[in-house]
């Protein structure tokens, strides 16, 4: 983890009774976030909900734009191909424009 994820998680609310950074009422891990993932985005207008699926390609893609090299992107996600990995990278419009700008 990053110092600066450390520090987030350090600064997030604990159950005093909890083992888990992030649990329910119960002191319970959470083990199906479909329903919150599906309250946040209604709350952020969009309309046709996320998915977990969706949101991987997001964290890829975005690495990608930040200059991570698509073998440390294969690591972070799993994949046991590096071919799969590509599948999931994408670049903004923005982001092609500014590189061929550059």
């Amino acid at each position: 983890m990053s110092p600066a994820l450390v520090q987030a998680i350090q600064r997030h609310p604990r159950h005093i009774t909890s083992q888990y950074v992030f649990c329910n009422a119960e002191d319970n891990p959470y083990d199906n976030i479909t329903k919150s993932l599906k309250a946040a985005a209604a709350r952020a207008g969009i309309e046709d909900g996320v998915r977990l699926h969706q949101l991987r390609h997001c964290f890829l893609s975005y690495s990608q734009m930040q200059g991570v090299d698509p073998r440390t992107a294969q690591k972070w996600a799993g994949h046991g191909s590096l071919a799969t990995t590509l599948k999931y990278l994408h670049v903004s419009p923005d982001h092609e424009k500014a590189v061929i700008s550059r």
